[in-house]
């Protein structure tokens, strides 16, 4: 069998399949192979249940088109289907889909035939295939950035090393030391910093468990208990001197949002690593303080969460990273601690705060679409691709966080747009004085592994290597960690 889209050129070759971790394997059914193999472009095919019907045969999902069939997002694709015995067409069939990308005002055609006599079996198989393709747009891996790909550095060395140098920034009484050089007033501790150093901590296996609790025990006696905005269960920044060793509040936090979303995170992947339920069980109350404080920051109108209370703005970082510790508290609340009610009542929240992000931050632009970096009141802030921070890397927070799935049509499109609006950033080039490893990590959440592996290649030749030298801070040791464990995992 052959395929041919005739506006992009594209060849296909049915003799292999090419699964979703990229390699190749046979299918067999009746004796015959039926697989595919794309000659010109990657594409992924992945095991998709659907509503065809295909006899004793799974339709798959084609998650992906080619990086130049994309480059007009919301023209029509015209794919016509047609089986051939050898005489001529019989059965043609024709979608037309919005969905669909072509590289013409037109429409791609795309043409499939079957040079075997009454395979009309296999040719269904394919008619399933397409119309998932049809459904889904380029929902699979962004197209690959221009040039050699990057070869994928060493994830294990860069894991063992970046944990070490996390762990190395823990203080004597639990604390996370923001940056490895001392600020004016000693080491700044940032909480949401240290929340996710210790999260990339736990991808060391059992290496540092031991870090990562006596952390929690520190985040867990500095709760406030109230805070100044009458708030129980955040946590101030602290300076501490490094003579002394004495931590003195700065009585301000940058948020109460993403502090206790990230702190839950972090409890649910500690309670997955080590399955010490008992030790969060002796901290239930402060665990539900914590978790309270994202449900209390939310504005019950709009279903979205305030930075803080002098400052009540609605960020859409926070707010994917607030839908997540929501998310996570419910594993915790159920498994950890046992009380499904608290659990079952976190998990609405979070998906309350998922809708809302949906419904109300996403900008359709009619440029370039994507996330609103934050909104006040009723009223979004104006979205602005060029400028870095915070309007465009924030469209990154729901594809790294899990908000949505990475397959999803808003994470996918901001991603892409992303990448044409700083289509150099893995090798250091964008609008920002810092390193910002979040962008590594998306785009090894994204399964854009030659992004992911060209950042961290640069990072590791510019900050790693070199003494993690400043900006470099303890947050972007974690996200660099994370990209490489998911990297190392895919």
């Amino acid at each position: 069998m052959g395929v041919s889209i005739t506006r992009t050129r594209l060849a296909l070759n049915l003799s292999h399949l090419v699964n979703a971790r990229g390699r190749e394997s046979r299918w067999r059914s009746a004796g015959t192979a039926f697989a595919l193999k794309l000659q010109r472009f990657p594409i992924r095919i992945t095991p998709k249940r659907s509503g065809v019907r295909v006899p004793k045969r799974p339709p798959f999902q084609l998650a992906m088109l080619p990086r130049h069939a994309r480059q007009h997002p919301h023209r029509p694709m015209q794919v016509r289907v047609g089986v051939y015995n050898g005489s001529g067409e019989s059965s043609p069939k024709a979608w037309r889909c919005a969905g669909a990308r072509g590289d013409s005002g037109e429409g791609a055609e795309l043409m499939i035939q079957s040079r075997e006599p009454k395979r009309r079996d296999s040719f269904t198989l394919l008619c399933a295939a397409l119309s998932a393709l049809l459904a889904v747009g380029w929902s699979g891996q962004e197209g690959a950035p221009s040039g050699k790909p990057a070869a994928a550095p060493d994830y294990a060395r860069i894991i063992d090393s970046e944990t070490v140098w996390i762990a190395a920034r823990q203080l004597a009484s639990g604390a996370m030391a923001s940056q490895q050089a001392l600020g004016a007033k000693g080491h700044h501790l940032n909480p949401y910093f240290g929340n996710l150093a210790c999260l990339a901590l736990l991808e060391n296996g059992a290496a540092h468990t031991a870090k990562v609790r006596k952390y929690m025990d520190w985040y867990f006696t500095h709760l406030n208990r109230p805070d100044h905005h009458g708030l129980s269960g955040t946590v101030y920044d602290y300076d501490a001197d490094p003579r002394t060793g004495l931590e003195t509040s700065t009585k301000n936090y940058d948020s109460v949002d993403s502090y206790a979303a990230t702190f839950i995170m972090l409890a649910r992947r500690y309670h997955e690593t080590t399955g010490d339920a008992a030790y969060l069980r002796d901290h239930s109350k402060d665990v539900e303080a914590i978790a309270e404080v994202m449900v209390k920051s939310i504005d019950p109108l709009e279903n979205l969460a305030v930075a803080k209370p002098d400052y009540p703005v609605k960020f859409l970082m926070d707010n994917a990273e607030v839908a997540k510790g929501l998310a996570d508290a419910d594993p915790v609340f159920r498994n950890a601690l046992g009380e499904p009610g608290k659990a079952d009542s976190y998990r609405a929240r979070a998906v309350n705060v998922k809708v809302a992000i949906h419904a109300r931050m996403w900008g359709v632009d009619p440029e370039r679409n994507g996330w609103h970096a934050a909104r006040q009141g009723t009223a979004n802030q104006a979205h602005r691709w060029t400028t870095f921070y915070p309007d465009s890397v924030c469209q990154l927070y729901p594809l790294w966080t899990g908000t949505y799935p990475p397959t999803d049509e808003c994470v996918a499109t901001a991603y892409h747009n992303f990448n044409t609006a700083w289509p150099q950033w893995q090798q250091g080039t964008f609008g920002d004085a810092f390193p910002w490893a979040v962008m590594g990590y998306s785009a090894a959440v994204r399964g854009d592994r030659d992004r992911a592996n060209a950042y961290l290649t640069w990072a590791n030749t510019r900050y790693l290597s070199a003494g993690h030298p400043p900006p470099w801070t303890l947050l972007d040791s974690a996200f660099a960690t994370l990209a490489a464990a998911t990297l190392a995992r895919k």
